[in-house]
């Protein structure tokens, strides 16, 4: 089995019930399609219904009757098509008024039906066969009965079940359980709604004498552990109504899969845009490097992304998107994520650097409020962004407006680091920067900056250019020229980063 989807009942507290006895273990379903327009054609067929019965009973919908007494498996039996007119029954449906309670005429009437067959052999292992079920399935042309109050409220009642009791003389009587099904709605989701209902009542509550509710106190025609539910779920693709589980202390639906709900990023685009070329001012960080004005240019891109969900166990999913926690729109839409930037320097010594936006605009699409799939565009002309996608899914039908209890929602994240700006130095920087870490280098240690001999080293090599980068003397330009020629041959490198240093010290 897998996951249990759970609603609220309707009582307003946790209901009670409890055990008479009586309960169906291996349910034998006969399904009867009565009434003059049988068959039908569009979406309530017997073909249709009988596929939707075969379904819930084979699924995992049941399976949450076995704390009942429930064993399975369930039989379905081939359907009987019963094609005489039922006009007794359209003909004496009282009129609605207060305290009428038009499903009695229903029932008197499909009682009246079934204790024919049974009287004429029309039904086969019927004799001492207590696991029978039958669905009296009546045509789209009956309306559906209603219930109104003395106040005036009136209940329509699309199904109901209950048992019929044939006595035989010096025998176990035959006794079975039966409901009646309309389908005048002519829409299958409804229909198999109702069915679902009648038959799980029939299983846990047969003769009247099995599971009922004792708290709160059961209103009319109500009392089995379907009505404290009105919830309905999605199970292999027919809608089945939620009961009452005392294991869960929830109304439930017992589904087959176990759902699941997973992120992938994909970059469909990467495209660099550059911009004009400035010069700014730099400090190397160093009295023994370089400051001065250098050409730079600043690269922003246009990304775009796809985020996936993969979505696995859903019937029907509803999903919802969020960028940082901030709601994703359907179709086209557009949020704001911190930005963060290799920064631009000044235009000179002493100015301030040039003010760059603490926001990056994400532009989002989704195409519907069911999108697995959402795209994110972001650049040229924006900040680098980090940011958290996370889809949250669950069934529609367990929405809290319909008394979910939200058991099917999933989350997943993904974090995005999406790279949209960079400062680009032209050569002459490159130089300068290399030059600096150079002569770092060699003041920190000049042993191991400068490495193995080369061919046509000075002899004492470590100790000039060690005297030379020291050097606080008025003589230290020359001492750096000197050690420079002297280098120019074997270390050019080394050399030029010298000679720089001379000419800056004079």
């Amino acid at each position: 089995m897998g996951d249990t989807v759970t609603f609220t009942p309707n009582t307003g507290v946790t209901p009670t019930f409890d055990g008479r006895g009586s309960r169906i273990e291996h349910p034998d379903v006969l399904p009867i399609f009565w009434g003059s327009n049988w068959p039908v054609s569009g979406d309530v067929t017997i073909a249709t219904i009988m596929t939707a019965l075969n379904s819930i009973v084979s699924g995992p919908y049941l399976g949450g009757l076995t704390q009942y007494g429930f064993v399975g498996p369930a039989q379905i039996r081939e359907p009987r098509v019963d094609s005489s007119p039922f006009s007794s029954l359209l003909f004496t449906i009282p009129a609605l008024a207060p305290g009428v309670d038009q499903t009695q005429a229903f029932s008197a009437t499909v009682f009246g039906y079934l204790n024919f067959l049974v009287e004429h052999n029309a039904i086969d292992n019927v004799d001492d066969n207590h696991e029978l079920i039958v669905l009296v399935f009546l045509d789209p042309s009956v309306p559906v009965p209603s219930i109104m109050d003395l106040a005036g409220k009136v209940t329509p009642v699309p199904g109901a079940n209950t048992s019929i009791e044939h006595f035989e003389f010096a025998d176990d009587n035959t006794r079975f359980e039966w409901a009646w099904i309309t389908t005048s709605s002519n829409q299958l989701s409804s229909v198999t709604a109702v069915l679902s209902h009648e038959l799980v009542e029939s299983i846990t509550d047969p003769f009247d004498s099995g599971w009922h509710q004792t708290f709160p106190p059961a209103g009319p025609n109500a009392g089995q552990i379907g009505d404290v539910c009105n919830e309905v779920a999605i199970v292999d693709g027919v809608t089945v109504s939620a009961y009452w589980s005392r294991a869960d202390a929830a109304c439930i639906v017992t589904t087959a899969g176990t759902r699941r709900v997973s992120l992938t990023k994909t970059v469909t685009k990467h495209e660099p845009h550059n911009g004009p070329s400035h010069e700014g001012f730099v400090d190397l960080g160093s009295p023994l490097c370089a400051a001065g004005l250098f050409d730079y240019f600043e690269r922003t891109f246009a990304n775009d992304l796809t985020i996936d969900a993969k979505i696995d166990g859903y019937e029907s999913p509803h999903v919802d998107w969020t960028i940082d926690g901030q709601a994703v729109s359907i179709l086209q839409g557009a949020v704001d994520v911190a930005a963060s930037w290799d920064p631009e320097p000044p235009p000179s010594p002493g100015s301030p650097a040039p003010h760059k936006p603490a926001l990056a605009r994400l532009v989002t699409w989704k195409p519907s409020a069911a999108a697995s799939q959402i795209t994110i565009g972001v650049g040229p002309g924006e900040g680098n962004a980090s940011f958290r996608v996370a889809v949250s899914v669950a069934e529609s039908f367990d929405a809290a407006s319909l008394g979910g209890k939200g058991s099917t929602r999933r989350t997943a994240i993904i974090d995005i680091d999406v790279k949209n700006q960079e400062i680009v130095w032209e050569s002459r920087y490159q130089d300068a920067k290399k030059n600096c870490d150079h002569l770092q280098h060699l003041a920190a240690g000049p042993a191991s900056a400068i490495g193995p001999p080369h061919p046509g080293d000075p002899a004492d090599l470590v100790g000039i250019v060690s005297a030379a980068i020291h050097d606080q003397t008025a003589q230290r330009g020359e001492a750096l020229r000197n050690a420079a020629e002297l280098l120019r041959n074997s270390r050019p490198e080394l050399s030029r980063a010298l000679m720089s240093l001379a000419q800056r010290t004079g």
